[in-house]
């Protein structure tokens, strides 16, 4: 064989494993972080949902929807994806007459109440489903079955 032949051969690539290790990292990583939102759905659902007690209050409402209120109302919340269920009323709200006002069906009334709730507390913030979070010191505005409240979270606290 001459020179010319010599260099016409064709050299074959040789494929080590290190290479193949190195090329699949790359693929990993590149679908990992197109896929982190869907991963960390996947991590964080392996998290107990815990029980909490959430304190609210109501300023001045009607004192004829108070009789709406008993223990075991269900409080929902409407998101974009519809409605969600917020919690439970442990118990009948407590109820604070307003100044200068009492005994009459259309007076109006504060209430303070705590609902049982089950979520996940992330950072002081009870993460109940993915686009409802409940954070104490915040307005929220809830229904009942025949009625709608603004309530103010007073706090979170979880039922152990």
């Amino acid at each position: 064989m001459n020179n010319d032949e010599k260099s016409r051969t064709v050299r074959h690539a040789k494929i080590n494993i290190l290479d193949v290790a190195i090329i699949l990292l790359v693929l990993l990583t590149v679908l990992a972080i197109w896929q982190k939102d869907n991963l960390a759905d996947i991590f964080e659902n392996d998290r107990t949902k815990s029980s909490f007690a959430v304190a609210f209050e109501v300023s001045a409402v009607r004192y004829d929807l108070v009789e709406d209120l008993a223990a075991g109302t269900v409080f929902y919340v409407e998101t974009e994806e519809g409605f969600v269920e917020l919690g439970m009323l442990l118990d009948e709200p407590v109820i604070t007459w307003r100044q200068g006002e009492g005994g009459s069906r259309y007076a109006y009334v504060d209430l303070v109440g705590t609902l049982s709730c089950h979520g996940i507390l992330r950072e002081g913030a009870l993460v109940v489903d993915s686009e409802l979070i409940v954070e104490s010191g915040k307005p929220l505005f809830v229904m009942t079955q025949t009625s709608n409240l603004d309530i103010q979270v007073i706090s979170i606290t979880e039922i152990r």
